[in-house]
């Protein structure tokens, strides 16, 4: 039996519209009779009893129930409900039972962190490798839920490897499946996560000396300099392409920090086929230096870095939809590219 609620809610301006007119003695009666039925539950069909818990004579009861029992209705068992409290009452039950089974999963969710975590540059690097289309339906899909591979409930941890992106419908329906359909991307996502085995471009100098005598290594903000750095470098040289987007944009807003999430943004653009040059980002910037749009020559806002690598911005960049200014014959990228040699 669910354990009694010791209050309920009572809606001032209701409460005064529903007794406006009445004496103080049928306020009082009424408020007593409410309290009497929230404690111990439906009110006895008997004007004695009544009047005792209204705590007033038998006759001034009796004259005033006239006024009181519209607010009261009798049920199968000969006695009396007031139905507004009983709903509250109802509303209450619900919302402890909610609140209980809300804490197992609290409780569930704590249990399964203990086991693995994983980090928001984890995720988004799922999301990206997943390209907008769900792994079990193969949909299309805009947003995607954080799915467990191992229901938390089931005892599945946290961890990046017990997570995939499912659509809404998918994650809903899958139920106590347990199917990694996410595997293989998986592994390919995380796996542009980690360090670069090769050891970072070195400054120009004498490649002998120590490393604990060597200077700090500041980045080369040369644009020809920056240009000479080898198509067939598979490592995403987050460092190189924010110092040509400030060479470049000067007007747009510089970048001050960058973090994971934004790194796997960038990484993914860099892996995409012809995007894995400084050559390609030079013109990239240049070509977004032409948009009147994106430099903030239309309205006070200019776009950063941040928002011309999203996936969605990077696409219409590339074909054109901020170049409105631009000739029709070359708006896209690649036509305006073409056009330049």
């Amino acid at each position: 039996m669910s354990k009694k609620s010791p209050a309920f809610q009572l809606y001032a301006a209701d409460f005064f519209m529903d007794t406006i007119g009445w004496t103080n003695e049928e306020v009082g009666a009424y408020v007593r009779l409410l309290l009497y039925s929230w404690v111990n539950g439906p009110l006895p069909n008997d004007m004695k009893e009544l009047s005792s818990i209204a705590q007033c004579g038998v006759k001034k009861f009796a004259n005033n129930w006239k006024k009181l029992q519209t607010k009261f209705t009798p049920t199968g068992e000969g006695k009396y409900i007031n139905l507004r409290l009983e709903e509250t009452r109802d509303e209450q039950v619900a919302w402890r039972e909610k609140s209980k089974i809300g804490g197992k999963r609290s409780a569930r969710m704590r249990e399964a962190r203990k086991k693995g975590t994983h980090t928001d540059a984890e995720w988004i690097a799922l999301v990206e490798m997943a390209n907008y289309k769900c792994p079990r339906c193969k949909r299309k899909v805009v947003h995607f839920d954080k799915d467990r591979v191992m229901p938390v409930y089931q005892g599945g941890s946290d961890s990046i490897q017990n997570i995939q992106p499912l659509c809404a419908k998918c994650n809903s329906q899958k139920g106590p499946e347990n199917t990694d359909h996410f595997k293989k991307q998986r592994t390919m996502a995380l796996r542009e996560l980690q360090p670069p085995l090769q050891p970072p471009l070195q400054p120009k100098g004498n490649p002998s000396s120590s490393s604990s005598s060597s200077p700090s290594v500041e980045l080369d903000t040369n644009v020809s300099n920056i240009a000479k750095v080898s198509k067939s470098n598979s490592h995403c040289p987050h460092e190189k392409i924010i110092e040509l987007y400030h060479k470049t944009l000067p007007m747009c807003p510089q970048v001050r920090t960058w973090p994971d999430h934004l790194k796997t943004i960038l990484r993914s653009r860099w892996k995409t086929k012809n995007q894995d040059s400084i050559e390609f980002w030079e013109r990239f910037f240049v070509y977004v230096s032409h948009s009147k749009w994106l430099t903030g020559q239309v309205k006070d806002w200019c776009a950063n870095l941040e928002w011309l690598i999203r996936p969605t911005n990077f696409t219409k960049i590339s074909n054109g939809s901020y170049h409105l200014n631009m000739n029709k014959t070359y708006k896209s990228m690649e036509g305006w590219i073409d056009a330049q040699r």
